[in-house]
């Protein structure tokens, strides 16, 4: 029985049969009109008495049968409501299905199976999509606040076991993911939760999108599922790092944490995997509700829509260098968007290439041609998956074990996890502090050509580390069994290092035996875990520096102003002074971050007549807070930048209006005075030029030429 609305009275009404969300009328033959009619009647009151009851219209179904003949409706609310409640009247039903086996037909049983696993079994029903994940699973959804307080009560209570591990992961949350809340004073349990939440249901998703079907999982599949055991499988090294959550995963945690993931996998089964969506960024929306539920107001989330992703990707390939094959960087990569749209392009540019050059191999080309950065350890793991889906169809022909690239660090390299305070000199002395015992990382390290020797001189750390802390425990020793100047002299021998001079050797030799014996007593003590991910990932933008032939991003949009007295925006504004893009004047406090990113980007990232295309403000082609950045990368500037193209994005794309700025690092050529471009909408694309306009100290992009005088009687900002 289920209520019902009138607009005269309520009532009660009895249903037939439901299931879940599905409310069902039978009737004796409905093939009779005037049953059919009133069959419809009753399924339209039971789905207005469901979404009266809290669920999601996208979630009810409806279904009007005579056991042969078989009606499914989806429900659309087609009135404005109000007084909170729907009437009959106020919605639609829309037919999505239909079945009838009055007729005898070949395969019949098996169709009529295949109807009621799909729309009574709910298995494989719903479209699998970034909208309906958030809408369905996400922070706002009753599956959510229904588990979000069990998935609470079990990180408390790990809090509470492992006191020691729990400070340390605190007090790197701290130094490096708090500086995204202004209002936060440290440490923050609920948003630490509600990231562990999204990155949960991410491996779930994942897991099946990777199987195609939905997985009839036992509690030790998903067990291995959140480890990344199951990934493993796959060749994948770093799909599960032991990164911020990892500790969680493990007993006596693991299995109340298996059985949330089960029940998210009872609602997964009904997402269809068989072929996914042209958008593999799956968690777009998922991330616009976490900055909104936890005023990470740093993270800048807008999701970028995947048609303004795959305009932006043509451009800046269309406009690489000599013809050169894309190796881009997102350096805010949030969910993915641009990982997916690039990877896609990346693939239609091999198969062409490919015709000529045989030699070439498929995967090493999609690993070089999009890496991802970004602040946020919620953002990388749904990158990763972003990464993964997208090359998914060729993972059965990889033949050796990778690393997605997508790294956990501040692409502006303000803060990392080892530091107390942001700092904005690129090229100061890096000083690993592991639990209180500091070790310098040599210089000669920190290069971009040696991001090899650095991977594999960690991972040879670790190895040992490890091994000597496990063989101290079996033997019963009080500590792990290293010499330091056995590991000296282990390292100075390596080959990894045959290239190196004497004092870069004697330097690197005695960081890596200081870090093994450190990272061995620390694991020894059941406090290690998490330094080799932070260790891996938080330094990869030196290790990356000049990489790069192309920058594509959507960064974060935030005045300055609104981080009040955040040691990161203090860090930021030093960096704005260095690249000459401060405020003028009264305009001061409202120091964009998009400029900040775009102009690091294009000074660190990328090489030399590299590319780059941004999603800025529109702001920025007028505001008087963007003047400085619009002089130092307009006609006039010295600067080694050239824009080449400006377009304004459509109305209602993003929530405040956007423009996006393609150009150029060129150290021969300066942005001309009149800029083609277009307006850019999701099915159309409308050509328009801009104009360098000057007046007084004001300097503008203007879509109209001016002269002077007009300029100084009236409005010329034709947006």
């Amino acid at each position: 029985t289920i209520k019902s609305e009138r607009r005269d009275k309520k009532t009660s009404v009895f249903v037939d049969n439901l299931d879940d969300n599905t409310a069902i009328e039978y009737e004796k033959d409905i093939r009779v009109n005037d049953l059919f009619v009133h069959g419809k009647d009753q399924v339209q009151e039971y789905c207005s008495g469901l979404i009266n009851q809290g669920i999601d219209p996208n979630l009810v179904t409806g279904i009007l049968s005579d056991t042969l003949e078989w009606h499914v409706f989806s429900v659309e609310v087609i009135n404005e409501i109000s007084g909170g409640k729907i009437m009959p009247e106020d919605i639609a039903l829309i037919e999505v299905e239909t079945l009838n086996l009055h007729d005898p037909q070949r395969g019949e049983e098996e169709l009529f199976i295949n109807f009621l696993n799909k729309h009574l079994g709910k298995k494989e029903s719903r479209e699998l999509s970034a909208e309906n994940i958030a809408r369905d699973l996400g922070l706002r959804s009753i599956f959510f606040s229904q588990r979000i307080g069990r998935l609470e009560d079990i990180v408390q209570q790990a809090f509470i076991d492992k006191k020691e591990y729990s400070k340390i992961i605190t007090k790197l949350w701290e130094n490096f993911i708090s500086y995204l809340d202004p209002d936060s004073s440290g440490f923050n349990l609920a948003t630490y939760v509600a990231e562990f939440y999204i990155t949960t249901l991410a491996k779930m998703i994942c897991a099946n999108a990777l199987a195609e079907k939905p997985l009839l999982s036992t509690i030790d599949e998903v067990k291995e599922i959140l480890i990344g055991a199951y990934f493993s499988s796959f060749q994948i090294d770093n799909m599960v790092e032991h990164d911020y959550f990892r500790w969680l995963l493990e007993e006596p945690y693991l299995t109340s944490i298996s059985e949330i993931a089960m029940e998210m996998q009872s609602d997964l089964v009904a997402y269809s995997y068989s072929s996914l969506p042209i958008n593999k960024d799956l968690f777009g929306p998922l991330m616009v509700q976490l900055a909104d539920q936890t005023r990470r107001i740093l993270l800048g989330q807008e999701w970028t829509p995947y048609w303004l992703a795959q305009k932006m990707t043509e451009g800046i390939i269309d406009n690489l260098p000599n013809n050169e094959t894309p190796r881009l960087i997102d350096p805010c990569c949030g969910s993915g968007a641009f990982i997916s749209s690039v990877l896609d392009r990346a693939k239609t540019i091999y198969s062409e290439l490919s015709k000529e050059d045989t030699s070439l191999d498929f995967f090493e080309f999609l690993l070089q041609s999009m890496i991802g950065f970004d602040i946020d350890p919620v953002a990388i793991m749904l990158s990763k998956i972003t990464w993964l889906l997208s090359i998914k169809e060729i993972l059965p022909d990889v033949y050796r074990r990778f690393s997605i690239p997508v790294y956990h660090a501040d692409s502006l390299f303000l803060v990392t996890p080892l530091e107390e305070e942001p700092n904005e000199d690129f090229d100061r002395p890096m000083e690993i502090e592991l639990d209180g015992n500091v070790i310098e990382i040599p210089q000669v390290l920190l290069n971009a050509n040696k991001q090899t020797v650095f991977d594999d001189l960690i991972e040879k750390v670790y190895s040992i580390a490890i091994k000597a802390s496990k063989d101290a425990k079996d033997t019963g020793l009080h500590t792990p069994n290293l010499v330091t100047n056995e590991l000296y002299e282990y390292f100075y021998k390596s080959p990894d290092l045959i290239a190196f001079d004497k004092e870069d050797k004697k330097n690197v030799a005695g960081f890596a035996s200081g870090l093994t014996i450190t990272i061995s007593k620390l694991d020894y003590q059941g406090r290690n875990g998490i330094w080799a991910f932070i260790i891996r990932n938080s330094y990869r933008p030196i290790l990356m520096a000049g990489n790069f032939n192309g920058v594509i991003s959507n960064p974060p949009w935030l005045a300055m102003s609104k981080l009040g007295n955040n040691p990161y925006r203090q860090a930021s504004e030093r960096l704005a002074k260095l690249y000459k893009i401060s405020p003028p004047g009264s305009s001061f406090p409202h120091l964009e971050l998009s400029t900040l990113f775009v102009m690091h980007s294009i000074y660190r990232y990328i090489s030399e007549s590299g590319s780059f295309a941004f999603v800025v403000p529109q702001t920025i082609l007028n505001g008087l807070q963007h003047d400085s950045f619009r002089v130092e990368t307009g006609p006039p500037s010295t600067a080694k930048i050239k824009l080449r193209e400006i377009w304004e994005v459509g109305v209602n794309t993003f929530s405040n209006r956007a423009a996006v700025v393609f150009g150029a690092r060129s150290f021969r050529e300066k942005t001309p005075e009149q800029l083609s471009g277009f307006i850019v909408n999701e099915n159309r694309k409308v050509a328009k030029e801009w104009f360098w306009t000057q007046f007084d100290q004001r300097h503008i992009w203007a879509s109209e030429q001016f002269d002077d005088i007009r300029f100084a009687h009236g409005n010329i900002y034709n947006f």
